[in-house]
């Protein structure tokens, strides 16, 4: 997949240039042309050791805890009611809203082409008085997501 070798790509570089002082040397390999070399450095050729199945369960508790909110300013404070839990679907969303997805950490914030200017300004302010409410760490990242830019 050209995609996933380009943020390979991409990710080394990053690891290069940022952690490393640019003294790393980036080897790209495509998968089954691996090097005698490469092998080595990992330890050795050998069978996949099969998944460990509590990984899989914890991803399905922490699919399961996810929420949809639609969030609105009034009064003063943040007002929010749930959309859905658990899996979602582009059609929850609505143009004209703002929504929060809770998904631990990070805090995903929908913003629709059709919400009002002022809820549009705000939704960063709405999303930190909703970690706020949650009781959320101040260290959770929230990214703020335009519609059509998801």
């Amino acid at each position: 997949n050209r995609k996933e070798k380009a943020k390979g790509l991409d990710v080394s570089a990053g690891i290069k240039n940022n952690e490393r002082g640019g003294r790393a040397k980036v080897v790209v390999l495509d998968q089954g042309s691996e090097t005698e070399d490469f092998w080595t450095a990992l330890g050795g050729k050998g069978q996949v050791a099969a998944g460990d199945p509590k990984s899989d369960n914890q991803a399905d508790e922490a699919a399961a805890s996810r929420k949809l909110l639609r969030v609105a300013l009034e009064g003063g404070s943040v007002t929010s009611k749930t959309v859905a839990e658990g899996t979602f679907k582009k059609a929850h969303l609505d143009t004209n809203g703002v929504f929060i997805l809770d998904a631990g950490n990070p805090v995903l914030v929908w913003v629709g082409k059709g919400a009002s200017d002022a809820v549009k300004k705000e939704s960063m302010v709405l999303a930190q008085k909703f970690l706020e409410q949650e009781k959320k760490p101040r260290t959770t990242r929230v990214t703020k997501v335009i519609e059509g830019g998801e």
